[in-house]
């Protein structure tokens, strides 16, 4: 049984990736923290909370390199790509060195590229993607949602799993015929998912 810390600057506790997908699977065997922006459930039987106070990124990032040394677990898990220079850090810091996992569930440089206008984002997604790609060599593994993300990864880093969004199976077919509107707002491509999200409409 290890000690898991798992580090995000911006997902929200009961986040369905950082807590159902990750946090409640590790936890089946190993101790497992969240530090992440609070404020934070304290009902948690078998997961332990650190909250986060909200303030600039560099004062968040420090914050979580210095509730990584107090804790001093064994396995660390970056959940976004700053969170991986948080883990680099604390692992310089630690007498034991923990295992860092890196877990990328988006493409994070199309992501931070959308924030700058047409012309300028092709440049911001290729430098933010050389920064992910520079901290990646220091993980020893790294966790991703699909295929496609994961060959990118692969040029990287060595150990990459695939632990997807979305469920591998239906358990249960619907006890009734349901109609729903559905509205998304926000970017999303082929590369995001899209395709999978139209696939699972027809399931609704």
């Amino acid at each position: 049984m290890a000690d898991v810390l798992i580090l995000t600057l911006s997902h929200v506790p009961r986040d369905a990736r950082l807590y159902h997908k990750l946090a409640l699977s590790l936890s089946s065997r190993h101790r497992v923290t969240i530090a992440c922006p609070g404020p934070v459930p304290q009902d948690e039987p078998n997961i332990a909370w650190v909250a986060l106070e909200q303030s600039n990124r560099l004062s968040m990032l420090r914050s979580l390199e210095q509730i990584a040394v107090r804790r001093a677990p064994g396995v660390i898990v970056c959940v976004e790509p700053l969170t991986m220079l948080a883990g680099i850090r604390a692992r310089k810091r630690l007498h034991s060195p923990p295992r860092l996992i890196y877990d990328c569930h988006e493409w994070f440089a199309l992501a931070f590229a959308e924030r700058f206008p047409q012309w300028l984002r092709p440049l911001a997604g290729w430098l933010y993607g050389r920064l992910e790609d520079h901290l990646l060599r220091r993980m020893d593994a790294a966790i991703t949602v699909n295929d496609e993300l994961a060959a990118r990864l692969r040029r990287t880093c060595d150990d990459v799993i695939v632990c997807a969004n979305y469920p591998a199976d239906i358990a249960h077919q619907p006890r009734a015929r349901k109609e729903y509107d559905v509205v998304y707002a926000g970017g999303i491509g082929c590369r995001k998912g899209m395709l999978k999200l139209l696939q699972a409409a027809l399931l609704l």
